[in-house]
């Protein structure tokens, strides 16, 4: 057809299209010669038939968008770059797009060195960004893998079951006596009478008791004793020594695939769940999943557990399938007593016997027999 005439193959065209399309190509507001004319026809159907694109919009969205939390950079850059190709930038385009990397940026430290720079150009940035997340992600690896000199740990993850807890909080000297305001049990309003509650002949609708409304109850539902029951909490304490005798042990470590990568794991036989840092994680760009489990530091305080993911753990040919928690501001990755038993990595001598058990340890540690 390309060797026939224009009116040709508009004709080829229209009788190609369809009955209606006769009808769209006569409502056409176009001179005798355009209706000749290919390119012409062809784009006044693309007009017609392909919506319109509202730019404010498409611009709006493209100047709202900001790199998100654990978002990998390019996951960034390429959206940007999907956002504008309906905003009509023109020649303006990759100016855009830079500017919105540098002031999207999740590095603040960064999208401020990069403003700096009177000559940036649009592939400068992305380098500079996609450079500056690689070297992170690798110093996080090096410095949970080198073990820092003159440093000792006492790692434990154990398992308990809460218990409720009924907390009054009293004022100290230095609060402010308007901030600190009492709280009236029955009603959870302001202190008042008791004859002047407004929920003293009230009946509660969980406990069905007279004298309080069911924001203050106390009595717990079935419901919330049975989660209790089946939610766990794990404690989670780390003491460091800043030096460390020459002579005194080391902690024992070993390098463990996780998932394909290699990961330097303290073995940790008090612990019964694995653990691993926030930034080792970012490492494996894997989806983590919720979990109602609690990690607890010293003191009981609540560690920032992000979420669990499930992973392939291998060494010396010996493979495991493991649930790894993700800790905000771990330290060091730690491995389970049963996943390092797993792995043979640690083994569990319950009985000592021997011929000639009674004349070696019961003479020699009479007090502890």
């Amino acid at each position: 057809m390309d060797k026939k005439s224009q009116e040709t193959q508009v004709a080829t065209l229209i009788y190609s299209m369809g009955v209606e399309a006769d009808e769209i190509f006569n409502s056409f507001t176009m001179t005798t010669e355009a209706r000749k004319e290919y390119d012409a026809v062809k784009a006044k159907f693309e007009g017609h038939f392909i919506i319109k694109r509202n730019v404010i919009f498409e611009r709006a969205k493209f100047n709202l968008r900001v790199q998100k939390e654990n978002e990998p950079v390019d996951n960034f850059i390429t959206d940007l770059f999907t956002l504008a190709q309906h905003c009509n930038y023109g020649n303006l385009h990759d100016e855009m797009v830079r500017d919105r990397i540098v002031v999207g940026l999740k590095d603040k430290s960064l999208s401020e060195k990069l403003q700096l720079e009177a000559e940036l150009t649009l592939e400068n940035a992305i380098n500079q960004a996609r450079q500056r997340e690689l070297v992170r992600q690798q110093q996080g690896i090096i410095r949970q893998e080198g073990q820092m000199i003159g440093t000792s740990n006492v790692d434990k993850i154990k398992s308990f079951r809460p218990k409720p807890e009924y907390k009054h909080t009293k004022p100290t000297q230095n609060s402010n006596a308007k901030q600190y305001s009492q709280k009236c049990g029955r009603c959870g309003g302001n202190l008042h009478k008791r004859n002047e509650c407004p929920a003293k002949q009230s009946i509660c609708n969980r406990c069905k008791r007279k004298g309080h409304w069911e924001k203050c109850c106390k009595t717990k539902s079935v419901a919330e004793i049975q989660r209790i029951e089946d939610d766990k909490e794990f404690f989670f304490g780390e003491i460091h020594i800043d030096k460390l005798e020459s002579d005194a042990p080391r902690p024992r470590k070993a390098d463990i695939e996780l998932n394909g990568k290699v990961v330097n794991f303290k073995l940790d036989s008090g612990a019964d769940v694995s653990v691993l840092p926030e930034r080792v994680y970012q490492v494996f760009h894997v989806n983590l999943e919720p979990t109602n489990k609690v990690l607890l530091g010293p003191c009981n305080y609540k560690l920032n557990c992000i979420g669990k993911f499930k992973a392939k753990l291998a060494v010396n040919q010996k493979g495991i399938d493991n649930e790894i928690y993700v800790v905000k501001g771990l330290e060091r990755p730690l491995l389970s007593r049963q996943a390092s038993q797993s792995l043979n990595l640690i083994n569990k001598i319950d009985v000592i016997s021997g011929h000639d058990y009674k004349s070696t340890i019961v003479n020699q540690y009479p007090r502890f027999i």
